[in-house]
């Protein structure tokens, strides 16, 4: 049964034991694998060199937010993958 109740995933890049690419990429084996049901997963970060941004990209998100967040970027990327929320 699916554990995660939300509409969406942000991830930041940078996390204590697990960066958010690898993290991405376990969320989408359990989705591959039928034990998740698939949502958005939005990287975040404040790395800006496009190497940085691809590996980002690579893992499986569905979009990039970079910092510093603004309630104008935050707002144009939930209505983008959030349309009910208009």
């Amino acid at each position: 049964e699916d554990q995660l109740p939300y509409a969406l995933i942000i991830m930041d890049y940078e996390m204590p034991e697990m960066n958010g690419p690898e993290c991405t990429q376990r969320i989408r084996q359990l989705v591959e694998c039928g034990r998740l049901d698939d949502r958005p997963i939005i990287g975040h970060t404040a790395y800006s060199a496009n190497e940085d941004l691809d590996q980002f990209r690579q893992c499986g998100l569905s979009d990039i937010l970079e910092k510093p967040v603004t309630d104008k970027s935050l707002q144009k990327l939930l209505e983008k993958w959030l349309p009910f929320l208009e």
